[in-house]
């Protein structure tokens, strides 16, 4: 099982290759399988979870905590830097080796 029904833990989930079976109130509602438009997104982020998802044959799926994955996303926009002066410097190193 991958999660439950109602938890939260802080995890988004990717899968990778395989497939699983969704459940909503121990009733089946999907089948997902690696490869698919479907499996470009992370398996049900909300929280808590509203479904239950099981593999249904061998799986292989990314797990990465949520705040984690946030800050990596954003990681980015948390510093500037300046491209024009590196590529002065290097003329100029270039310049005196030259």
């Amino acid at each position: 099982m991958l999660f439950a029904q109602g938890d939260t833990d802080k995890r988004t989930i990717w899968l990778v290759s395989g497939s699983v079976e969704v459940n909503e109130n121990e009733r089946n509602i999907a089948l997902l399988r690696s490869g698919t438009p479907e499996a470009r997104n992370p398996l049900y982020p909300k929280l808590p979870r509203h479904v239950t998802v099981r593999a249904v044959e061998d799986i292989s799926f990314l797990s990465i905590e949520s705040d984690l994955l946030d800050v990596m996303i954003t990681w980015d926009q948390t510093g500037t830097y300046e491209v024009a002066e590196l590529q002065a410097h290097c003329r100029a190193s270039a310049r005196m080796t030259g």
